[in-house]
């Protein structure tokens, strides 16, 4: 698609007139709600876009009318129609060896150049270009609760996208993104012995401004463990995860009788300022400690995506289908006890 006219842009695409779009993105700021969520170190800065507003609309519309209508490349696996976190990793079943890379600060990176530059692609206007740019960002920063950030992430990494699967594919190797999340799958390159395939991958992003989290570096022969799952001969559920995962949802239940099926939350938990410790100390863990609720709740959020990715998961049957359920509706419920308890909102 491209965009020639005006008209057709606020009409088409929008749905919106001229003067409300400028209205909208005048007081743009008083559509987003920041949120302080404490981190191990400092703290976090989230903004929630208000499901009400008209720049909600607006960007709802150009989702859908607009950015969802780029093409994309194939490694691209997140925030794409009919891709989820298990096409991500099933193209690395049966692989040797792994190589799991995170990018550094990845909405954080991506500036109003590079937008312009990629919209550059659908008009040639530059009032059009102005208006798109404007209605995705948020002080001259890609935020991560509007609508938009997620498609507009990928729009600008198509060319990288395209530059790293051309080089793996020269080297043999299978590549995947989700997000900021990037999977290499390999039967010929050794990644815990070579770091030079590493290393090019480390040159390709710096070159468009991205840069990687050597912390969060992974390698596996074999098989490797993400987030839970397990790619080896087959993708299926990590144990280690899963009794985690009930022995949290077994701490927060109010009943301990599993003959009474309805699930509810212990409230008193919370009455105890060392909760967090109790439950560290009841999983027994000695690494990989929730350091505080915004921790855990990171932890459960992020399962939750991830079971229902599963659930989606052709292979599931109907019987474990039935049981991911379940746990999904009892991890919801434990989010939203903790934050009625915690208020990170600031006005």
């Amino acid at each position: 698609m491209f965009i020639y006219e005006k008209d057709f842009f606020y009409k088409a695409i929008l749905k919106s007139d001229e003067e409300l779009v400028n209205e909208t993105l005048k007081y743009k700021a008083n559509a987003y709600r920041k949120y302080q969520i404490p981190k191990s170190i400092g703290m976090r800065t989230i903004y929630a876009i208000d499901s009400n507003s008209s720049l909600y609309k607006l960007q709802k519309n150009l989702k859908s009318n607009l950015l969802e209508k780029f093409v994309l490349p194939i490694p691209a696996k997140g925030f794409v129609k009919k891709e989820n976190y298990i096409t991500y990793l099933s193209e690395h079943i049966n692989r040797k060896y792994y190589l799991r890379a995170d990018i550094k600060s990845f909405f954080d990176t991506i500036t109003i150049e590079q937008i312009r530059q990629e919209m550059s692609d659908i008009t040639s206007d530059s009032d059009i270009i102005d208006i798109i740019t404007n209605i995705v960002t948020l002080e001259g920063h890609l935020p991560q609760g509007a609508v938009t950030s997620p498609c507009i992430s990928n729009i600008i990494f198509r060319r990288i996208d395209q530059r790293i699967l051309k080089y793996s594919q020269e080297m043999g190797v299978f590549y995947t993104r989700y997000a900021d999340d990037m999977i290499f799958s390999s039967d010929n390159i050794n990644f815990n012995n070579d770091t030079y395939f590493y290393a090019m991958i480390k040159k390709i992003l710096r070159e468009f401004g991205f840069h990687l989290n050597y912390n969060k570096k992974k390698t596996g022969t074999s098989k490797i463990v993400l987030s839970g799952f397990v790619i080896g001969r087959d993708l299926h559920l990590s144990r280690k995860k899963l009794k985690r995962l009930n022995k949290i949802l077994y701490f927060f239940r109010k009943s301990k009788d599993y003959s009474k099926k309805n699930y509810k939350v212990d409230k008193s938990i919370f009455t105890s300022e060392s909760w967090i410790t109790d439950l560290n100390n009841f999983i027994d863990l000695k690494n990989d400690k929730f350091e505080n609720p915004s921790c855990l709740v990171d932890y459960l959020c992020g399962y939750r995506a991830f079971l229902i990715s599963f659930i989606n998961n052709a292979d599931t049957s109907e019987r474990q289908r039935a049981v991911l359920i379940n746990k999904i509706k009892n991890i919801e419920q434990i989010v939203k006890e903790i934050s009625r308890k915690y208020k990170w909102f600031v006005e």
